[in-house]
């Protein structure tokens, strides 16, 4: 029996899922140890900060991310007053850093938010435990990585080419539109795209991970270990290969309202 190409990959994926969590939890680990932790002071404050132009995000803390597209660029970070100098908004090569300063851990339990205006984006990158909401978003191709468990929401989306990346425990959900969508999750991940209304789908899942879409024109799935597609849609299931207990399962021709 020949082996998919597509299953092989997904194969790969499982494998470099190991990989990437062997090389973020020794970070993580440096992180503490070593360093040193400041509680807050319990006394809220918020400063606002212009920033170069930039067309991509990464965040490598925990908090809360709000995402605003307009015709501005800047942030606004909210926490306890000595906490504001200790979390770096820093602009290099087009991307927007989010993150605390050398040498500094926050307790898990600390607040942060951190509202991020933006004209045009094309890339979201989460790594820890952040979780990043948008109300809309218009990007003609956008890519979001998500290693860890956090969370990318966006309510309303608009995008010729969408890209989503799950090492991890993270989940992404969207709604609104995509033209080609491609989905790969290696861990236990999940991509709630249900009611994101895409012509063309292709998923690869190695591990756990779950993905509910909407296909309007054609699917292509890839599974190796325990991972589900569910879809709803009328798209043809172009390809399909699993390995493991996964599953693929259409759910009706549309989404309930």
């Amino acid at each position: 029996m020949q082996t998919s190409p597509r299953l092989l990959s997904a194969v790969a994926s499982l494998a470099l899922a190991g990989v990437l969590t062997m090389a973020v939890t020794p970070v993580q680990a440096g992180n503490w140890f070593g360093n040193k932790t400041v509680a807050g002071s319990g006394t809220a404050s918020s400063v606002k900060r212009e920033l170069a132009p930039f067309h991509a995000i990464a965040v490598d803390m925990h908090g809360k991310i709000e995402l605003i597209q307009g015709n501005a660029e800047g942030v606004v970070v909210e926490a306890d007053d000595n906490l504001l100098p200790l979390i770096e908004t820093v602009v290099t090569n087009g991307q927007l850093r989010i993150r605390t300063a050398k040498g500094v851990n926050l307790p898990g339990s600390t607040k942060v938010k951190v509202t991020v205006h933006v004209r045009n984006i094309d890339k979201l990158s989460l790594a820890g435990s952040a979780d990043l909401s948008a109300a809309r978003l218009s990007a003609p191709k956008l890519a979001s990585n998500i290693a860890g468990s956090g969370t990318i929401t966006i309510t309303d989306l608009q995008s010729d080419d969408l890209k989503v990346s799950i090492a991890g425990s993270g989940s992404f959900e969207a709604q609104g539109v995509a033209n080609a969508l491609v989905v790969n999750i290696a861990g236990s991940g999940d991509v709630s795209a249900s009611k994101l209304s895409a012509q063309e789908v292709k998923v690869s899942i190695a591990g756990s991970g779950d993905a509910s879409l909407w296909v309007r024109k054609a699917l292509s799935v890839s599974i190796a270990g325990s991972g589900d597609v569910r879809y709803y849609g009328e798209g043809s299931l172009r390809d399909a290969s699993t390995m493991g207990s996964g599953s693929i399962k259409q759910l009706g021709a549309a989404p309930p309202v």
